[in-house]
């Protein structure tokens, strides 16, 4: 008989594989149809088509008191807006320019958030290859998983916001960093400064929010004594600020630092860093995914794991960064997009907590069965209450069976993966849903 050549590894590449396409199939409908956040989309859009079309950005402004009379909120246009870097409208704008989609009252939102549908399938792609060199195969394809059918990530990868590419900065960041630590090729480890650099030098440029990515690597740097790694990232970092100051100085630089002394006067309370648990929208659209808690409780649990002079590192320092970010900017109004950037690291910690439970660390459970049963009730699949709780029964049931009567007919490890295709499902399921009732505002 002819057997053709198949190998282990060439199985995992086509699951890989089916799932980056099952992770741009979820993501790419209702492109058009779901807009919770038009009015800020619209404002990262406009100024990357009108740099590219008059050489002057200009959008639609929350600072009216700063610009004056002619910035009402959402109102009238000002020239030049300088409320933010302008490099993730460059990028976005763009692209809508090349369309020819320079209208901000008729955007056709199905062909400019294709740029978005791309740095979500990166963010995932690259969330593997790190947990894969960092953290082993086997919980790279897990976290694979969990990123594909992540229910905030489907929803939110198709809004436009500078956050879906910082946060593909700092997992990008964290793979390089691996990279440069775990190779003794001298051309690999000089590529991997050389686009550490890269990144240390452009995050900021998307949103001042970017910070985060030079910070952490400088901090991871600084902790392993790389201290001429850390002069050169902060250099690079450096040289971004003199890059936006310089925007700045270009356009208006009274009106560029009224406008940042106008981001610092923001209100803020520090206790509204906890809406990261109960906040959990994704902008201006609510729901709440309890993938979001676990996720976090996850990657907080695989830093504590692992000692900081090894693989914890990884997430303890853009964990660390990040907290300090949000405590500093702490709004009044909900994070929302803000999270976006941490999106990666949830989905590592949910990859950690699957992990561990296919290793039979059974007090995980306390994590999967209440996500699972909130899941099932989210899709609504079944819509009788005494439904419900006969299948949160049968998934409890079946957790514990093999716990307490070991068997070959049910044993923990098939159990486990039958869970968690019950959750994908429904997770899946529930973010259809999500968008299938999903308006135009």
């Amino acid at each position: 008989m002819l057997r053709l050549p198949w190998s282990r590894s060439a199985t995992r590449r086509l699951f890989v594989l089916l799932l980056l396409v099952v992770a741009v199939l979820l993501r790419a409908g209702k492109l058009s149809e779901f807009r919770p956040s038009e009015l800020d989309e619209k404002s990262w859009l406009m100024v990357g088509v009108s740099l590219f079309d008059t050489g002057v950005p200009s959008a639609w402004t929350i600072y009216d008191e700063v610009y004056g009379p002619a910035g009402a909120l959402f109102g009238p246009v000002v020239k030049p807006y300088l409320d933010h870097p302008p490099l993730f409208s460059l990028f976005v704008g763009g692209w809508a320019y090349l369309l020819g989609e320079n209208n901000p009252e008729n955007f056709h939102w199905g062909l400019v958030r294709w740029p978005m549908i791309g740095i979500a399938l990166a963010s995932i792609l690259v969330t593997f290859l790190f947990v894969r060199r960092v953290f082993g195969v086997a919980q790279a394809l897990l976290t694979l998983s969990a990123f594909v059918f992540f229910p905030s990530h489907i929803i939110a990868s198709r809004i436009i916001a500078p956050e879906h590419l910082i946060g593909l900065f700092v997992i990008l960041g964290l793979y390089l960093y691996a990279v440069y630590e775990q190779t003794e090729r001298r051309r690999v480890r000089l590529l991997s400064v050389v686009f550490l650099s890269l990144l240390c030098g452009t995050a900021l440029l998307l949103k001042l929010s970017g910070i985060v990515v030079p910070a952490m690597l400088i901090l991871m740097a600084c902790y392993r004594r790389r201290m001429r790694l850390a002069f050169g990232l902060t250099i690079a970092a450096g040289a971004s600020v003199l890059i936006f100051a310089g925007y700045g100085y270009y356009y208006n630089w009274d009106l560029f630092i009224d406008l940042l002394v106008a981001h610092r006067n923001r209100a803020q309370s520090f206790s509204h860093f906890w809406t990261l648990f109960t906040g959990l929208d994704v902008g201006h659209f609510g729901f709440f995914d309890p993938s979001i808690i676990v996720g976090l409780i996850g990657a907080l649990s695989l830093a504590a794991r692992r000692r900081l002079e090894g693989k914890g590192l990884y997430l303890f320092a853009p964990l660390l960064v990040f907290s300090f970010l949000f405590l500093y900017i702490a709004p009044w109004e909900a994070y929302g997009w803000y999270k976006y950037a941490i999106y990666p690291l949830i989905a590592v910690g949910l990859g950690y907590v699957f992990r561990q439970l296919y290793q039979e660390r059974i007090v995980f459970l306390i994590l999967l069965l209440p996500l699972l049963s909130m899941m099932l009730q989210h899709s609504e699949i079944l819509d009788n209450q005494s439904d419900r709780r006969i299948m949160i029964i049968v998934y409890y049931a079946l957790a514990v069976w093999p716990l307490l009567f070991r068997n070959r007919f049910l044993q923990t490890k098939p159990v486990f993966v039958s869970l968690l295709i019950h959750l994908f499902f429904f997770e899946a399921v529930w973010a259809l849903r999500v968008l299938g009732r999903a308006l135009p505002l």
